[in-house]
């Protein structure tokens, strides 16, 4: 079992103290515990792990990794195979979750209200592309 984490300001603090701290070292949070850049860019990849092309140039699609774990996540509310308890967080954030479109078409995503979409995001990366290393590896974890 394994967590993602925004490695963002507190993210990235909490994240070295519990892989940094002798007294977390039995837990082994260096391999369970896994902290995402929204902003970096990473190859995109289908819920299989399966890298997604360019139809042009055949090259890897790259996507930041907020704007992959949304596609991945949409991708599953699409298919109605996600399943959420009733949570007025939940019900108040997703259907009011918006992005506008920035400078070379990439997505900028509304920064309030979004802490449990930001949960689900970090999860669907650390279930599809949890780093090891400087590998990337895709795990049946989905």
């Amino acid at each position: 079992m394994g967590w993602g984490v925004d490695f963002g300001n507190a993210g990235s603090a909490v994240v070295h103290i519990l892989q940094g701290s002798g007294i977390y070292r039995a837990k082994s949070f260096e391999e369970r515990l896994t902290g995402f850049q929204f902003g970096a860019a990473y190859d995109a990849v289908s819920e299989d792990g399966e890298v997604i092309l360019d139809k042009k140039s055949n090259r890897p699609v790259r996507l930041s990794a907020k704007e992959l774990s949304t596609d991945l996540l949409t991708t599953k509310m699409q298919r109605l195979e996600l399943q959420y308890p009733y949570d007025p967080d939940i019900m108040l954030m997703y259907p009011n979750h918006t992005y506008r479109m920035g400078s070379g078409g990439r997505r900028i995503y509304k920064g309030t209200d979004d802490h449990v979409i930001d949960a689900d995001r970090v999860l669907t990366l650390r279930a599809i592309i949890p780093t090891v290393g400087d590998t990337v590896v895709s795990q049946d974890m989905w």
